[in-house]
């Protein structure tokens, strides 16, 4: 991608230098395909969108190309509805050039094509495409149901030890901004993203008596504690897809220490598997600076200082300098942190429910209140 760089920085220079808006408009489109590959996914799709929007007034030509691009990058993001919107607009465009065609042969007395047409043979091309993109919309369906519904699981369970509902949410985002330092893809970050919301999923089956109360817990309750990364870890088994997988070994793992002493396993080292390496970080983070029920809140840089003093006993010592590192960057660059991890909380259909619920309620009881006095 380094290599690309320079040739997409280039292309749009040269097409500064021209003028001419074609020119411009296929830079917009060589920028965006390599932003959604190279660096951000949101911002590349956006680009090629816009590009599409502009393509109205550039003629058809233009248009199936920024078609063509967002069928590609829609496809490799692994998000095949809006892909299917533009192939659907792209097969309408394909049937009518080729109506065209046939009518013209007819008319100069052919009654059928012949030869070979490059049209001819790329509307079966995208036909084909078509229907491989019509069965990933299907699996993608049930995947997202699924995916939903154990969502809203980890939100009930966190919601016992976290009123607010986001640890899940915030836990993701920075495990996935960590793994984005870590040069991973962009689908990785994904998985791993979705998998850190459902770390914790395995609490839903800890009696509140034992997950609420003081830290000094009994043996036999420690034990059942310690037991909600197997729970979890069974809720999430048989997962149909690589995000669910990944959850399932991270709910299992992210309790293990680099020592060898966590559980429920007492894996060591590079026996954890990396992503319940990177999620341990960023939880043990976040339970700290938000507290629990039975434990204050930390400020952000004591919380930093208890990872770096546990690095190489806990946490892997390679990973805990990076995290530290990103969380103070991240620290300095928003004034509002949590309001940054926890951005994907703002969609999450249960969670604006529960919170247009609870609004209701107090808005009810002010009332009741009022009329009381």
């Amino acid at each position: 991608m380094e290599l690309a760089r320079p040739h997409v920085k280039a292309c749009y220079e040269y097409a500064l230098r021209s003028g001419a808006s074609a020119s411009l408009f296929v830079s917009h489109i060589a920028t965006g395909i390599f932003e959604i590959r190279a660096e951000s996914v949101d911002r590349g799709l956006e680009r090629l969108e816009n590009a599409l929007k502009d393509s109205v007034s550039l003629g058809e030509q233009m248009r199936v190309m920024s078609l063509t691009a967002l069928v590609k990058a829609y496809e490799a993001c692994g998000r095949p509805e809006p892909a299917l919107r533009c192939m659907r607009e792209l097969m309408q465009y394909f049937s009518e050039r080729r109506k065209e065609q046939i009518n013209a042969l007819i008319a100069q007395g052919y009654d059928r094509p012949t030869g070979k047409s490059d049209e001819y043979l790329d509307l079966h091309a995208w036909k084909y495409r078509e229907a491989r993109l019509r069965a990933a919309a299907a699996e993608h369906d049930v995947v997202n149901a699924r995916q939903d519904m154990l969502e809203r699981l980890a939100i009930t369970a966190s919601l016992k030890e976290d009123p607010s509902g986001e640890h899940g949410y915030r836990v993701g985002k920075l495990a996935a901004l960590m793994a984005k330092e870590l040069g991973w893809d962009n689908g990785r970050c994904y998985m791993i993203e979705i998998a850190a919301r459902l770390h914790d999923i395995g609490k839903v089956g800890i009696p509140d008596n034992i997950l609420l109360g003081s830290q000094q817990l009994k043996d036999a309750e420690r034990h059942f504690m310690r037991s909600h990364t197997i729970m979890g870890a069974e809720l999430l088994a048989n997962g149909d897809s690589p995000q669910l997988k990944m959850a399932e070994e991270a709910a299992r793992s992210h309790h293990e220490w680099w020592d060898g002493s966590g559980y429920p396993k007492g894996l060591a080292g590079d026996r954890i598997p990396v992503h319940a390496r990177i999620i341990a970080l960023a939880d043990v983070f976040d339970a700290l600076t938000h507290g629990r029920p039975y434990a204050s809140p930390w400020p952000k840089e004591q919380a930093l200082s208890e990872i770096e003093r546990l690095s190489g006993k806990q946490f892997d010592p390679s990973l805990a300098s990076g995290f530290v590192e990103l969380v103070r960057k991240l620290a300095a660059a928003h004034e509002d942190l949590d309001e940054f991890l926890a951005s994907s909380a703002r969609v999450s259909g249960f969670l604006t429910a529960r919170k247009k619920l609870k609004a209701m309620l107090l808005e009810e009881h002010g009332h009741v209140s009022q009329e009381r006095h």
